[in-house]
């Protein structure tokens, strides 16, 4: 009976931690790993990231953010993930089955939701400050823009050539 409640909360527990620091190993093995069908919705201010990546579970998945490059990192191993590598390796060597990695400026991925289910991998990344872009009311003649001038949305590169 205690060992069906203990599968029971495994099977509940679907949520993942975000790691910080280092990222190399993810990276070294993610050159050898699939690369999973994956979508990016921008839903309000946060981002969500779908990852679709068959097999992954709870368990096997690790998120990593790098806060130097601001990237988010996700990686999906056969088994579970190395809680560290000895060199020399050892047979056998742990594999990355799928990588994914994503490019998040002005999000806190450090402070990223990150929930597994039926090996669809849901991350959602809140902002870290306004991710607005700023643009200048350009006067026709040639004058530089006040700080006063920013506001509203970005003009696009056609509405830059049509002035």
């Amino acid at each position: 009976m205690k060992r069906a409640r203990w599968r029971a909360r495994a099977v509940l527990d679907k949520s993942v931690p975000v790691e910080l620091g280092e990222v190399g190993r993810l990276t070294y093995f993610g050159r050898y790993a699939a690369v999973p069908a994956r979508s990016v919705i921008e839903a309000g201010d946060e981002r969500r990231i779908e990852v679709k990546a068959p097999g992954a579970t709870a368990r096997s998945t690790e998120v990593r953010w790098d806060r130097t490059n601001e990237r988010l990192l996700v990686g999906v191993w056969c088994g579970k993930p190395p809680q560290r590598l000895d060199l020399p390796l050892k047979f056998p060597l742990p594999e990355l089955a799928w990588f994914a990695s994503f490019h998040l400026p002005g999000y806190a991925g450090e402070a990223a939701r990150v929930s597994v289910e039926h090996g669809l991998i849901n991350i959602r990344v809140p902002p870290t400050r306004s991710t607005q872009p700023l643009t200048a009311v350009v006067d026709h003649r040639g004058a530089l823009p006040t700080p006063g001038d920013y506001s509203g949305p970005a003009p696009s590169f056609l509405d830059v050539q049509a002035a």
